[in-house]
């Protein structure tokens, strides 16, 4: 006898069930059925039964992978150990490509320090009236999350994702080749002399404005740094930082 066979998980209008033991008892216009049995922790529906009953029908949704019973004017719809990842990929749309994905964070955290790498567990969408918010939730390597409010729009997960200030998209250990001395400095955001340009944006960040000046030592690129604390300036000739204003 032909079976479909889904793991437990039952949706019935808007209340869902779980585990459930035994049979299921379902009633439609004074019409008692018990045709769905639990066996090994599945679902079991005869599928000769289905085919012999014709006040039953059963609509199968590959997409989802879940199946709907319908009996007269009432149904109910079994979802096999996938629909939920499923539905969820579906609501996500193209952000579900991010689910499972890891980023190198470029801020202190209760992640981790500077660096560290987290990997993103889900996208949860929060829903109100007509609007939408999204917040990315990470996990570290001691399997601790924090969850991240990205905006109000698909896009603004993206463009979180994609800020080089926030996140590196791969391993910047392994990128860049450096000393441990030089990238202890640079995670305590200090430089120091000798340093390339690469390695003092990373201790320092971006420059307020960058200026080009005459010396004896040739041409020197000025980094500005102006903030409330006040001002701030590096001084590069070939590339290496040799003057720390």
């Amino acid at each position: 006898m032909g079976k479909l066979i889904f793991d437990i998980n039952w949706r019935v209008g808007n209340d869902e069930f779980s585990d459930i033991a035994g049979h299921w008892i379902f009633f439609s216009n004074s019409i008692l059925i018990n045709f769905i049995t639990h066996l090994n922790s599945q679902t079991v529906f005869p599928a000769d039964l289905l085919r012999q009953t014709s006040v039953i029908q059963v609509q199968w949704d590959a997409e989802l992978k879940q199946a709907k019973v319908l009996v007269g004017d009432s149904s109910i719809v079994v979802e096999s150990k996938d629909t939920s990842a499923l539905l969820k990929k579906k609501e996500l749309g193209n952000l579900s490509r991010f689910i499972g994905k890891s980023y190198w964070i470029n801020s202190d955290t209760s992640l981790g320090q500077r660096f560290s790498k987290v990997t993103i567990t889900d996208i949860k969408i929060e829903k109100s009236n007509s609007d939408r918010s999204y917040t990315v939730v990470f996990s570290n390597a001691k399997g601790k999350t924090v969850s991240a409010y990205a905006g109000g729009a698909p896009s603004s997960v993206t463009e979180m994702l994609a800020d080089s200030d926030q996140f590196f998209s791969s391993d910047p250990y392994k990128k860049y080749n450096w000393s441990q001395s030089t990238w202890n400095k640079i995670i305590a955001r200090e430089v120091a002399l000798g340093m390339n340009m690469t390695q003092a944006r990373l201790a320092w960040g971006d420059p307020t404005s960058i200026s080009y000046e005459t010396s004896s030592k040739g041409k020197i690129e000025a980094w500005v740094y102006s903030s409330s604390a006040g001002v701030r300036a590096l001084g590069f000739a070939n590339g290496k930082l040799i003057v720390i204003y």
